[in-house]
Parts: structure tokens; sequence; C-alpha cells
């Protein structure tokens, strides 16, 4: 180019965790993404207080996690439990 522009650039390089965090098959996803939908739909609510959904709510108080913490709050190891809670109520 003529003048040279006068832009710094860079490429990253983005790959998908092996193996993923929470096991979710193509029957699950749909749940996997509600649970989402409806946790960080109001994330910055307590998820006792922001969670409307009576399953969900139900597998919130099963998966024994504290209703206080934000969505934005909890780990893998958290989402797992309750991700599994969920399953279980079907």
């Amino acid at each position: 180019f003529a003048p040279p522009p006068k832009v710094d650039s860079e490429v990253i390089d983005l790959r998908p965790r092996v193996p993923t965090h929470i096991p979710v098959t193509q029957t699950s996803d749909s749940s996997w993404q509600h649970l989402l939908r409806i946790c960080f739909q109001h994330r910055r609510k307590m998820l006792r207080s922001g969670v409307k959904e009576p399953k969900i709510r139900n597998a919130l108080e099963r998966s024994g996690l504290d209703g206080t913490k934000r969505a934005e709050a909890l780990n893998w190891e958290d989402w797992l439990r309750f991700f599994e809670a969920l399953q279980g109520d079907k």
C-alpha cells in the first residue's frame, strides 16, 4: 500500500477446549442453552430471585448451590452440578 497504513494487527487462534467442562450431548444441548439463557437473563440478580421457572428453581435447590450467588460467579463445577440436577428432573 502506498502510503502504508498506520495500523498494527495481530492474529488470534481460538480453539475449543478438549474435553469440554460440561458434557452436553445433542439431545441435552437445548436444555443447556435454556439454563444459560434463564440464568443470565438477569445476570446481576441473585439466582434465587432471578430464576422464576419452577423446574430450574428446583434444580437449583437440588444442586446445593448458594442461591445468593449470581450466574457470573458460578465456576465450572457449580454449573455442572446445576446442569446435572436439571437433567435429573426429567
